[in-house]
């Protein structure tokens, strides 16, 4: 699932789209390129959660996973712009091991100062439900 999530957003965020953290140094503004494609929006992914189907036989190879997408921006549009276009590439997606993908929240602000610099974080948190076949 993870594999199949990262490649239907090859063309958002710039392609900077990561699971579970994102890389040291990795900036959302400025005029200083770094290692991680320049400085612009990126998604941080993480599963949540990922529930097992059953029958009365026992597993049927489904699970119903919960996803959480942070969209980290410049500025807060440009964070809420990345997460409408995650929103666009994902929502009602079939296809693959994937049987369907639904949006559970359309996004909830995150955004905060990071501690260490006293910089804004622009941030939109989506949370996707996935359901796909075990791996």
């Amino acid at each position: 699932m993870e594999a199949l999530i990262t490649q239907l957003l090859a063309s958002v965020a710039g392609g900077r789209r990561y699971w579970n953290m994102a890389p040291q140094g990795i900036k959302v503004s400025g005029t200083t390129s770094d290692n991680y494609g320049g400085p612009g929006p990126y998604i941080v992914l993480y599963r949540v959660d990922g529930v097992p189907g059953y029958t009365y036989q026992g597993r049927d190879g489904l699970v119903t996973s919960r996803v959480q997408a942070n969209c980290y921006g410049a500025t807060y549009s440009a964070a809420k712009a990345t997460a409408n276009d995650l929103i666009a590439a994902l929502d009602t997606y079939r296809g693959g091991s994937i049987q369907l993908i639904t949006v559970d929240s359309e996004g909830r602000d995150l955004t905060d100062t990071n501690p260490s610099t006293s910089e804004r974080v622009f941030a939109v948190s989506v949370d996707l439900i996935i359901h796909h076949t075990s791996s």
